[in-house]
């Protein structure tokens, strides 16, 4: 069961095809005012301690083969790690969303410039996919190791997809740069300890 909802995950990952979408509307991501004094306001109240606690303990565990209280899958794929947080109704419409700008604050903390903030939304077959993302990318010259400039984790994404407007998973990867100019990243577990804790 798990792993075709892996594959699932996985073929939505992927650039939309031609034979199962239709236009591609892509545009700058904007949160309107009443979401952003939501955010405010859940971040003021504390309200987040405990979704992130339960998303490290799942995370953790996971490590070891087991289900935590936060549904989630961890993979590599290549250069690239990625954590998939599934969304359930438990958590709240709002939750996957207040995350998502919630850890781009936090990586933004850590040394890296948000590169692009977009929306992009797909007509499936069957229905309507949105997918809201940031990326991040390292400021450079942040730090030198060895006369290259350091690349921390990587580039960071961090996007919510949508079916139909309902929210299906917050995804996160990190894909490491290669090629020599830049110092080898560090941990994606690091990465993970900075953003869940």
């Amino acid at each position: 069961m798990f792993e075709k909802l892996l594959q699932q995950i996985r073929k939505w990952l992927s650039s939309p095809s031609q034979a199962d979408a239709g236009a591609v509307v892509q545009e700058m991501l904007v949160r309107p005012q009443r979401f952003k004094q939501q955010y405010r306001s859940w971040i003021a109240e504390g309200a987040h301690h405990e979704v992130l606690k339960n998303i490290y303990t799942s995370f953790t565990l996971t490590h070891s083969g087991v289900s935590g209280d936060i549904p989630m899958h961890v993979f590599r794929n290549g250069s690239s790690r990625t954590v998939v947080i599934h969304y359930f109704d438990g958590l709240g419409k709002n939750i996957p969303a207040f995350l998502q700008d919630y850890f781009r604050d936090r990586v933004m903390r850590i040394g890296y410039n948000l590169f692009l903030s977009d929306r992009q939304e797909i007509n499936r077959v069957s229905h309507q996919e949105t997918v809201d993302r940031h990326v991040l990318r390292p400021y450079v010259p942040s730090f030198h190791i060895n006369e290259k400039p350091e690349q921390l984790y990587g580039t960071i994404s961090i996007a919510v997809h949508y079916a139909d407007e309902r929210p299906m998973f917050l995804e996160i990867s990190s894909e490491v740069m290669h090629g020599g100019e830049f110092a080898p990243a560090f941990p994606f577990e690091e990465l993970a300890e900075i953003l869940f804790i």
